[in-house]
């Protein structure tokens, strides 16, 4: 059987090579400035015109979609591991640190996480990845280490607070967010002072998808 000439085959490949050069100057471009920006600057970074990179995503929502599709995935993954660990409150402490390293890393990332500049998680992900956390949170509270009252709008409230955190970080090549987790983690244990500002209690999971635009 005769094979068709490699003429045939080459635009293919091409198409198939121009995505993922696409896909990876993305990845890389979001990490380093978030999602604000254009497709024109991805293509530009990937060494092809922009009219290929429209023609591939469409749109800066369209390459978005691509790259973050299954990002709360590596959060649920981040939250089953966490449960495997003997330690509940160790458990808590290495999903929260985890999930700051992560965002840290990758301002992109922490945009879709918390629902910024077109990043936003599906109502399916978030559902899993709500319940993967209240069940890290759960089990570090019936340990008897982390306080009664702190739930899943805690956690998401503290990497929502991240961001200009990150950026200090960034601008002074320190991690400061560290010192940030810490102060955190040290409050919501049971053995910590309690403080004195009136707060209101936490929020459900719908109030939260609800703010954050997930659909």
């Amino acid at each position: 059987m005769s094979m068709p000439p490699a003429t045939n085959r080459a635009p293919r490949k091409d198409v198939a090579r121009n995505r993922q050069l696409l896909l990876d100057a993305g990845r890389h471009v979001f990490a380093e400035r978030g999602l604000d920006a254009t497709l024109d600057d991805i293509a530009h970074s990937a060494g092809v015109g922009a009219g290929t990179a429209y023609r591939h995503f469409g749109s800066r929502q369209g390459i978005i979609d691509a790259i973050f599709s299954d990002v709360a995935h590596s959060f649920i993954d981040d939250a089953e591991h966490a449960l495997t660990i003997d330690d509940p409150w160790r458990g808590f402490v290495t999903f929260v640190e985890r999930l700051a390293e992560r965002q840290a890393a990758d301002r992109g990332l922490y945009q879709v996480f918390t629902g910024q500049s077109g990043g936003c998680i599906s109502r399916e992900d978030w559902q899993t990845l709500s319940s993967s956390i209240t069940a890290v949170a759960d089990r570090a509270k019936e340990s008897g280490v982390l306080r009664d009252d702190v739930g899943l709008s805690d956690v998401v409230g503290l990497f929502s607070m991240l961001g200009p955190v990150y950026d200090l970080s960034t601008a002074t090549a320190t991690p400061i967010w560290r010192r940030h987790i810490d102060i955190f983690l040290r409050g919501v244990r049971t053995d910590a002072p309690h403080g004195s500002i009136a707060a209101p209690p936490g929020l459900s999971a719908d109030a939260i998808s609800l703010a954050m635009g997930i659909q």
